[in-house]
């Protein structure tokens, strides 16, 4: 899929999985700082994007989004429960 000159990649994973990603990739970032991103290449800003743009299930994907973010800060790691 193309957006102007740049090709763009939807992920279409599930909503646990984006619960999974926002989840690990704060976690990581409260660990060992904001230079994680040079080495685990995913930008969560985009990812955002991407799911506005182009996904189904956007208002579920949002709230795993911020239900992720708020367990990593509260160091709640593990199997997602509902």
């Amino acid at each position: 899929m193309r957006i102007l000159w740049k090709k763009v990649h939807p992920s279409f994973a599930s909503p646990v999985r984006t619960y999974y990603l926002f989840r690990n990739q704060k976690y990581l970032e409260m660990k060992y700082g904001k230079e994680i991103h040079k080495f685990i290449g995913v930008d969560l800003w985009k990812f955002f994007v991407k799911i506005t743009l182009f996904e189904k299930q956007r208002l579920k994907k949002y709230l795993m989004m911020f239900q992720g973010y708020r367990d990593a800060k509260a160091n709640r790691m593990g199997k997602y429960r509902d």
